[in-house]
């Protein structure tokens, strides 16, 4: 589970995204690690993050990579952001699925240890 991978210390956006998927193409160009962003998001305006997890699955096998918190951005003519991040680093490849690792079905999950 996420707790295994947090700092006490930290405030958590953690996300689920994939890389590609063919059976869901509007998850396509959500993340893009190479350029540090990931995109399309319903985010709570009032949530504070330093830090960003993300839960990538990538060809049936899922990763966890770990991030410093940058911004996020207002996406045009929605109420969806993209957040903004560096400093990302593989942290390990599991076999928990999003609802084992997370807990619940969002794909967004806030965690102020």
């Amino acid at each position: 589970m996420f707790q295994d991978y947090i700092n006490k210390d930290d405030k958590y956006l953690i996300i689920f995204t994939h890389i590609t998927n063919q059976n869901h193409p509007e998850f396509t160009n959500r993340l893009n690690l190479e350029e540090g962003y990931s995109g399309n998001w319903r985010i709570g305006n009032r949530r504070v993050f330093n830090k960003v997890m993300l839960y990538v699955r990538e060809n049936n096998i899922n990763k966890i990579y770990l991030a410093d918190y940058i911004d996020k951005e207002l996406l045009p003519n929605s109420n969806r952001y993209r957040i903004y991040f560096n400093n990302v680093k593989l942290l390990d490849t599991i076999q928990e699925n999003w609802v084992q690792f997370s807990g619940g079905q969002n794909p967004i999950r806030y965690i102020n240890s």
